[in-house]
């Protein structure tokens, strides 16, 4: 029996002492784990800036296949059978630093991210600092997994492997399928036109959408389908018109710098292009590669092409543009021989033939 009040008031004072060395360990936590990306600087920093891509990778730092994620503005949330938390958006320094509110199951901390260009200008080393206050609770869960620095840095180091790999198959990634000859049916539009270098177009073209579907918008006009881009010019500048299809032909309007026009129905080579703009020219390749071998030819009186710039979710929940070139096509001119023709150049190719024998 004494044995056992011993053995009992053992347990009591080794419980005690546990409870006094847990409470005893230190209560702020930093941890930084460093990587370096394949890729510049300002691509990494907007990739992880970008809380709708963090569904791509966060699986790597939260090691549970069944996380439900969710979006709001800067805030990135999840939540499964075990932990939920969440990262929010406090300040951000351009592309050079990213401060973040975190909320780890409890543990309520900063989540801070450094983006500095390597000693390769193709390269970018990223410094994630994670710092905390920890509960009694979180310190005996830290003593379990070898320290809370030990715990946070191996899901800091397989989150940075994945965005790694993420950010080179983003990169990487394209895909140019060849529809064929289509229609292009007759289309009444109102447009605006533009001439920028090649490396502004974007920008304008957004510029260009916004104006002219406030115009749209102001005057109450029906339209009829997405907007659309026709190219006239593609070589140092790009000159092109953003336009909107309606549903009625309009003959003047208001604005000074938006017209109005109507597209003729046209024979077209459909081709689409998804994933990175840099490998765009693919495009083109493959349209001339499909035109030469079925005997057509570019028509390129009126414009060079016309384009359908499309947002789309992918199964990663992150938008990727998908672009629809519309080429304007005709037969190529293949001159009739006859067989009267045919005959005779036989006849001649025979001579000839002969007499280079003969002279030989």
């Amino acid at each position: 029996m004494k044995i056992a009040k011993y053995i009992i008031l053992l347990l009591a004072l080794l419980g005690v002492a546990f409870v006094v060395f847990i409470t005893t360990q230190p209560k702020h936590f930093s941890v930084t784990t460093s990587f370096t990306v394949n890729h510049p600087k300002d691509s990494v920093s907007q990739f992880v800036s970008d809380g709708s891509k963090w569904k791509s990778w966060f699986n790597r730092f939260e090691s549970n296949t069944e996380n439900t994620f969710t979006t709001e503005n800067d805030s990135f949330k999840w939540i499964n059978e075990n932990t939920k938390g969440s990262f929010s958006l406090a300040k951000r320094y351009q592309n050079d630093s990213l401060v973040q509110k975190m909320n780890y199951n409890g543990i309520q901390g900063t989540s801070k991210w450094d983006f500095t260009p390597n000693s390769d200008s193709q390269k970018t080393d990223i410094s994630w600092h994670i710092s905390g206050d920890l509960s009694f609770r979180w310190k005996v869960v830290a003593l379990l997994n070898g320290g809370i620095e030990n715990f946070f840095r191996n899901k800091q180091q397989n989150a940075l492997q994945e965005i790694n790999k993420q950010i080179v198959d983003a990169i990487l990634f394209h895909q140019v399928s060849v529809t064929g000859i289509i229609t292009k049916h007759e289309t009444n539009y109102v447009f605006k036109k533009d001439s920028v270098a090649l490396s502004d177009f974007q920008k304008a073209f957004s510029k260009s959408k916004v104006e002219v579907s406030l115009f749209v918008k102001q005057n109450n006009i029906e339209t009829n389908g997405q907007p659309f881009v026709l190219v006239y010019q593609n070589s140092k500048y790009n000159r092109f018109a953003t336009c909107y299809p309606v549903t009625e032909e309009i003959i003047t309007t208001t604005n000074s710098k938006i017209d109005a026009a109507k597209l003729n129905e046209f024979q077209a080579l459909k081709v689409t292009f998804k994933g990175n703009p840099s490998f765009k020219n693919e495009v083109f390749t493959k349209a001339k590669e499909y035109l030469e071998k079925n005997q057509y030819t570019f028509d390129e009186k009126e414009f060079k092409w016309l384009e359908i710039h499309k947002e789309e979710i992918n199964s990663k929940g992150t938008v990727s543009e998908t672009i629809e070139y519309y080429f304007p096509v005709k037969r190529k001119h293949i001159p009739v021989v006859s067989l009267q023709d045919s005959v005779q150049n036989n006849t001649s190719d025979q001579t000839e033939i002969v007499t280079t024998s003969d002279s030989l």
